[in-house]
């Protein structure tokens, strides 16, 4: 996140409140993470640590979407548990949702507040922080807890990355899963869904949307799709494994030198991404399945 909208913020905690409620005891164990850029005023005051108004407006959607408080309430009384850290690269919410009745797993949702004093600003660099705080301490940490080899756990292990103007359901969360788990080669890198603009066909700048994204994916992907590997996963709703992510990050993850690096890398971060995936001979796939995008 950046700069989005109220409505925006509001549409992607409902759509990650959705997968919340939707779990059941069969659901895979879930972590939702976000990360704000510019969450800190560093115009007004450059040296304090004021919250931004945009770090503000989202930690006041998070508390009334999921009925959370900024503190421990008395236990007993709620059903989950918050802390927040100061970390390197600024701050960081969680809320830890549990079952009261202990039949699902904790879930907890993640606020991650960037100081651009500090890390790199941008979509790019935002997403090499969570990949590696993903695969090289999530799944290190899960690995030490369980006993298991760590590379197997991120075979298993899957990130959905979403733009903030995309709504979803847990059905659509689900069919992307469903997908990597019926790959029983482990080969399958990452997998997108149609995407479906809303708003009112009436306006000419909606249809000839509407038009351009069923063209990116009826003809585009599905194209790519049969002649053997989708060549760009959109990261405005695509699901990767992250044990191919990890082969690939280091290079991802290297600075740009020139204009036309800047381009490809920062500009089409999620191409780069798929180009580098696609070149270790891996496979992409797109799935019939519509996500719905303001």
């Amino acid at each position: 996140m950046c700069n989005e909208s109220e409505e925006e913020m509001t549409q992607l905690l409902l759509s990650l409140k959705n997968v919340i409620d939707g779990r059941d005891r069969g659901s895979p164990l879930f972590h939702s993470h976000i990360w704000l850029d510019g969450a800190f005023d560093t115009k007004t005051k450059p040296e304090s640590n004021t919250l931004s108004r945009n770090a503000l407006q989202l930690l006041g959607i998070v508390k009334s979407v999921f009925d959370v408080s900024l503190g421990n309430e008395p236990p007993g009384t709620v059903s989950y548990r918050f802390e927040t850290k100061k970390t390197r690269y600024g701050r960081r919410f969680t809320w830890t949702f549990y079952d009261l009745n202990e039949e699902l797993e904790d879930v907890d949702l993640n606020v991650h507040l960037k100081d651009n004093r500090k890390v790199k600003k941008k979509k790019r660099w935002s997403q090499i922080m969570y990949l590696s705080y993903i695969i090289d301490f999530l799944c290190v940490k899960s690995a030490k807890r369980t006993g298991l080899d760590v590379d197997e756990i991120l075979k298993d292990t899957f990130i959905l990355t979403t733009d903030a103007d995309v709504k979803f359901e847990f059905a659509s969360v689900e069919a992307l899963l469903d997908v990597f788990l019926r790959d029983e080669t482990k080969q399958l890198g990452a997998v997108c869904a149609r995407t479906h603009p809303l708003g009112s066909v009436a306006n000419p700048l909606v249809s000839y949307q509407i038009f351009d994204y069923a063209i990116g994916h009826w003809l585009q992907k599905v194209a790519n799709h049969t002649l053997g590997s989708v060549l760009c996963a959109p990261g405005c709703f695509s699901m990767y494994r992250t044990a191919i992510l990890k082969n690939v990050l280091p290079e991802y993850g290297s600075d740009t030198s020139c204009g036309t690096e800047f381009l490809y890398k920062d500009m089409g971060e999620d191409r780069w991404l798929c180009t580098l995936m696609t070149r270790c001979l891996l496979r992409q796939e797109a799935v019939i399945l519509t996500i719905f995008k303001k």
